[in-house]
């Protein structure tokens, strides 16, 4: 069954994946339009994360329908979560950037109408949220390899035009060649204090990262825990193979790879480490992890991942 919506505003992200939101604005917006007649429309283009931001602080919106990639999510659920609880729109995600980690965990297919047209049987969804320090993360926050990766996905995007898995795995196959360093922390955990030397320590929400790689293959967005995974005591041509056993989830039993569940955990690094949540760039030496469960309303499918898979 349908649900109705007094109001609707379609964020648009003309920049995600490399011009990708831009072309197909109009065809979205022509069918958002036939499907949600009864409701008032409007359609805004981003005009920078201050911006999104803004927008996300001052919508008097029922429904807010991102068509972008992870960061424009990103950057609006800062200022959704910032409002009180009972004043949050509900969100949507049609995927057009690069990665759409978070759609994915949503259920939402990568395809744009497909999304769009899945969306009025969507149900919505209190789905947990991730902080570190004063940042909300949805989907992912990860420290060193996969954060280079992260970061250089990025770089490379807007050199290449490539998108989704291809594009993760080009820029995880430089940074392991040119940027493979270990890293020395501490983690205070379950009430557990670990001395860390770790190439990757990622901390999910959701399943996914990069445009699909599985690296937490058995989280869920509804759970009230974050998944976490070290890797330690590999060299760079083991890495690249891991890299081929982390896009479909078959790195859980390797000795090198620990992991963890927990709600919150403090970290402290000897120095600066590539940082990212949800793909966008961090800086410090010190996060304070916390999560809070079922904090945003979501649209979300009956593929979403809440738990269905277990080991």
């Amino acid at each position: 069954m349908q649900r109705e919506y007094n109001s609707i505003m379609l964020l648009v992200h003309a920049g995600a994946g490399s011009g990708m939101g831009g072309k197909l604005a109009p065809q979205a917006t022509e069918a958002l339009r036939t499907l949600y007649t009864s409701a008032e429309f409007e359609v805004i283009e981003t005009k920078g994360k201050e911006h999104i931001r803004e927008v996300g602080c001052t919508t008097e919106a029922d429904l807010v329908i991102c068509l972008s990639g992870d960061g424009c999510v990103h950057d609006l659920a800062q200022s959704l979560l910032a409002r009180p609880r009972d004043n949050r729109p509900t969100l949507a995600s049609i995927p057009a950037g690069s990665g759409n980690d978070y759609a994915r965990s949503l259920g939402i297919p990568s395809d744009c109408m497909k999304a769009i047209a899945l969306l009025p049987v969507c149900e919505p969804l209190m789905v947990d949220v991730g902080r570190v320090n004063d940042t909300y993360f949805l989907e992912t926050l990860s420290f060193g390899m996969d954060a280079a990766v992260a970061i250089n996905t990025e770089k490379l995007r807007l050199s290449t035009q490539s998108r989704g898995i291809r594009l993760y795995a080009r820029a995880a196959i430089k940074s392991i060649i040119h940027e493979f360093n270990e890293l020395q922390a501490t983690m205070k955990i379950n009430e557990e204090t670990h001395t860390l030397s770790t190439y990757i320590l990622a901390i999910q929400n959701g399943p996914t990262y990069g445009g699909g790689f599985r690296v937490a293959p058995f989280a869920s967005i509804v759970d009230g825990m974050f998944d976490v995974y070290t890797v330690s005591g590999i060299g760079k041509l083991k890495a690249l193979y891991y890299l081929t056993k982390l896009k479909d989830g078959k790195h859980v039993d390797l000795k090198e790879f620990s992991s963890y569940k927990t709600s919150k955990l403090e970290l402290e690094f000897a120095e600066q480490p590539p940082a990212q949540c949800d793909g966008e760039k961090l800086t410090g030496q010190r996060f304070s992890v916390s999560l809070l469960p079922a904090e945003l309303k979501v649209l979300a499918s009956s593929e979403a991942s809440i738990g269905q898979m277990t080991k």
